[in-house]
């Protein structure tokens, strides 16, 4: 098990902020890095990942500093979104060099390098030149290069990137692998609908500063003062607008045209539920739909976004 955790992490480039007073702590399990293009995402990973010193702060594996610490670098895992590096290597030939670097015997590195392709589905391309491998490809060849020391942190910078469905399902697959065998998976996406697939667990970071992190629903929770949507589907539609326009949880209530729902606004979303579900069960109202779209990562980020002045067709 290991935990990543960054006290004020701060990245500069001249008068340019990458990332500016992170504070936050990802343990076991898949957590997705969600950011904006230009959020900072990437300056953050390599951060992580000990490729940039910070400008100010620190970031930690279980305690130890992770900047020019050899010790904590092979317990690290890095996948980038750069797909330069392969030249006229072959896939094979790509992971024994880098392992080559890294200390492993010309046996040793040979032998790893045989196992990770045959586990990443790339066996049969073992002696074909990496920079001209599909995109898909590529991604598995860097999968296999972040895992090449087991690693127990693997951070993955836009991995689903390009992928078609087929390539997507697999990428998705290898990552909740990684997360059952208790290892520590850092995923970033600027696609909320990518990290939704991923985990319900976010680190939110927007112009290179945190936003929020936790537990989607978490996060919600915590702004009270942006009114919580709730829709409503129902056979007995008159009977159910009425009750709920007299509930004093309920702060507006529009109808739906496009299917026929009830939308409802509130900012006490348990106490609303609660008396909703008494009134369903005593009228017995035959109720089709209740779902929150405001539950969603995509409504969650772009409420944050609101606070900071963005917009809300930002992430789209």
């Amino acid at each position: 098990m290991a935990t990543l955790r960054m006290r004020h992490l701060s990245r500069w480039y001249g008068e340019v902020v990458g990332v500016s007073d992170i504070n936050a702590e990802i343990g076991p399990g898949v957590t997705g890095l969600l950011g904006l293009n230009g959020a900072g995402k990437s300056t953050l990973l390599n951060l992580l990942a000990g490729h940039l010193g910070p400008s100010r702060g620190e970031a930690t594996l279980d305690g130890e500093p992770i900047t020019g610490n050899w010790a904590v670098y092979t317990r690290l895992g890095f996948c980038p979104d750069l797909e330069k590096g392969f030249s006229d290597l072959s896939g094979r030939g790509f992971l024994v060099h880098h392992m080559r670097v890294g200390g492993f015997s010309w046996r040793a590195a040979r032998a790893r390098a045989d196992a990770l392709l045959l586990s990443h589905g790339l066996a049969d391309a073992a002696h074909r030149r990496a920079a001209g491998y599909s995109k898909g490809m590529k991604q598995r060849l860097k999968l296999a290069f972040a895992d090449i020391h087991k690693p127990d942190v693997v951070l993955l910078d836009e991995p689903l990137n390009g992928l078609d469905p087929p390539g997507r399902a697999a990428m998705v697959r290898q990552i909740h692998e990684w997360a059952e065998l208790g290892r520590t998976v850092l995923v970033s996406s600027h696609i909320l609908q990518e990290v939704e697939s991923l985990t319900r667990r976010v680190v939110l970071i927007h112009r290179g500063r945190l936003l929020a992190e936790g537990d989607v629903s978490e996060i919600r929770e915590q702004m009270d003062e942006i009114p919580r949507v709730v829709r409503v589907g129902t056979h007995d539609r008159l009977a159910v607008r009425q009750a709920l326009a007299g509930m004093p949880s309920v702060v507006s209530l529009q109808d739906e045209p496009r299917d026929g729902t009830l939308l409802v606004e509130t900012l006490r979303l348990p106490e609303f539920l609660d008396a909703f579900h008494l009134r369903v069960v005593r009228e017995r109202w035959s109720i089709t739909r209740l779902e929150s779209p405001d539950e969603r990562l995509e409504a969650v980020f772009h409420d944050l976004l609101e606070r900071q002045g963005g917009t809300r067709s930002a992430g789209q």
